[in-house]
This record gives structure tokens, C-alpha cells and sequence, in this order.
């Protein structure tokens, strides 16, 4: 399964506020693009500027784009 839209992101994020952990969990998920990283990082920091931000069960390529995104929006 490929996840890539901004409406993805969106869902994603609908309730993750006020939260000081947040866990994605990648599961079955076998490519994300760059841009669905961004706005999955950037969104979940502007609801939860402080949030340590975690994922799982993720293969090399999703972890390479997460820790990208994470690195770029600290």
C-alpha cells in the first residue's frame, strides 16, 4: 500500500492533539512519498509543538523519508 495524499495526512491527523507521544504506525504500508512525510511531521508539530514523534513497522525507505522529516522540521 502506497500513502502519499495531503487528505491522507488530514486523516491521519484529525485527533492527535494535546498528546506528548505520538506513534504512526506503518503497517502494511510500503512506500510513502517525501511531501507525505513533511505534512504528516509538520502537521502533527503545529497540533502538538512539543510531541515526540515516533513510527513503527516500517521498512528502510519509510524510515529514510520519516527521519528526514522529522529532521527538517526541528
Amino acid at each position: 500500500k502506497v500513502m502519499h495524499s495531503r487528505s491522507q495526512v488530514k486523516s491521519l491527523l484529525r485527533n492527535v492533539e494535546n498528546y506528548e507521544k505520538i506513534e504512526f504506525d506503518f503497517n502494511k504500508i510500503d512506500l510513502i512519498g517525501p511531501s507525505f512525510a513533511d505534512a504528516l511531521v509538520r502537521g502533527t508539530k503545529k497540533s502538538n509543538q512539543l510531541a515526540d514523534i515516533k513510527w513503527v513497522n516500517t521498512n528502510h525507505t519509510v524510515d529514510l523519508l520519516m527521519s528526514r522529516a522529522l529532521h527538517r522540521q526541528s
